[in-house]
């Protein structure tokens, strides 16, 4: 409770990362607005803000980029996380999210920090059934 967020996906009761609304609310605003240098500030102070999500529409700063357009304020946010949504579907081989991801163009070929891609993630994991999708 209080005036924090937390990641979705955070174990309830463990060290989940934490920001307040309004964190989340100037993450998505500069997301929106394609203003790649406050957003850049808010994820060296905070990277898994990327994860933040609006307490009125429950959308993320992806989607405030995506929605308007915004290639820089999005590749930023790729960046931030070092992996694509298409890379953490592979590596927990989640098949029907990479169908939906590559039919929507997902790219293949973006690279993480470390220089892999979505066959990489897929082929460490090979039970989830994801390398003849890509």
């Amino acid at each position: 409770m209080g005036n924090t967020s937390s990641v979705p996906g955070s174990a309830s009761g463990g060290s989940g990362h934490k920001f307040t609304p309004s964190d989340g609310f100037f993450l998505s605003e500069s997301a929106a607005q394609g203003n790649v240098e406050v957003l850049g500030l808010f994820l060296a102070k905070n990277p898994a803000l990327v994860w933040a999500v609006s307490s009125t529409d429950h959308s993320t700063p992806w989607h405030s980029a995506a929605e308007r357009g915004h290639v820089d304020a999005l590749q930023l946010l790729v960046n931030s996380l070092g992996q694509s949504p298409l890379m953490l579907a592979c590596k927990q081989g989640h098949t029907q999210a990479v169908q939906l991801l590559l039919a929507h163009g997902s790219n293949l070929f973006l690279r993480d920090k470390a220089g892999a891609t979505a066959l990489h993630y897929a082929a460490l994991h090979p039970a989830g059934g994801c390398v003849p999708l890509l």
